[in-house]
Parts: C-alpha cells; sequence; structure tokens
C-alpha cells in the first residue's frame, strides 16, 4: 500500500463541504426541478380546460340566445331563460366533477 499523505484540516473542511452541498443539490434541487416541470404541465392542462368550458359555456349561451324557441326568442320575460340553463349546466359539471374527484379520493383510501 503506498503511503497517503495526511490531508490538511482545512482540505478536509472543504471536501465535507463539497460532499455535503453536492448531497443537497442531489436531494433537493433536482427532485424541484421535475416537480416543477410537472407542475408546468398541470397549470398547462388546467388553463386548458377552463378555455374550453369557457368556450363551451359562451357557445351554449349563444346557442340558447339564437334559437326560434318561443321561450327563449327573447319575448316578455324569458330573457334570462338562457343565461339561467348556463349557469344551471356549469353548476352540473362543476358538481360532477368534484363528485368524482371526491370518489376517486375515497377509493383510493379504502384500497391502502
Amino acid at each position: 500500500m503506498p503511503f497517503m499523505a495526511e490531508k490538511s484540516a482545512s482540505q478536509q473542511v472543504q471536501e465535507l463541504k463539497d460532499m455535503v452541498v453536492g448531497y443537497a443539490k442531489q436531494e433537493t434541487i433536482d427532485p424541484l426541478k421535475g416537480l416543477a416541470r410537472w407542475v408546468g404541465f398541470g397549470v398547462a392542462g388546467a388553463l386548458a380546460i377552463g378555455v374550453g368550458v369557457i368556450f363551451c359555456a359562451v357557445g351554449l349561451l349563444r346557442f340558447l340566445q339564437t334559437s326560434r324557441w318561443e321561450w327563449v326568442d327573447g319575448r316578455g320575460n324569458s330573457v334570462w331563460a338562457p343565461y339561467a340553463i348556463v349557469v344551471v349546466v356549469l353548476g352540473l359539471v362543476g358538481f360532477a366533477s368534484w363528485s368524482a374527484r371526491t370518489r376517486r379520493n375515497r377509493t383510493r383510501s379504502t384500497t391502502r
């Protein structure tokens, strides 16, 4: 075995510091970079779904406003009906998505 020279205290401290910094980067920064990518995908997906729901709601409202149905065509007090229908439909969509989320969480917790 070749003789290894003793390292000075400052060299040992520097190596220890480098090792701790490298470990901290490996265990914190690298996973956070991966997490940021998934959060970005989630935000982009949420924005896409939100824009799609808004377009569908406006499309439904426009359809109901331009339809030739007697109760929707603006005669009398039925001008508010398309807005009420769109609000009810959006409420049902929101309720369905919320109940699907809670049902999935309940199923996930009972299988563990």
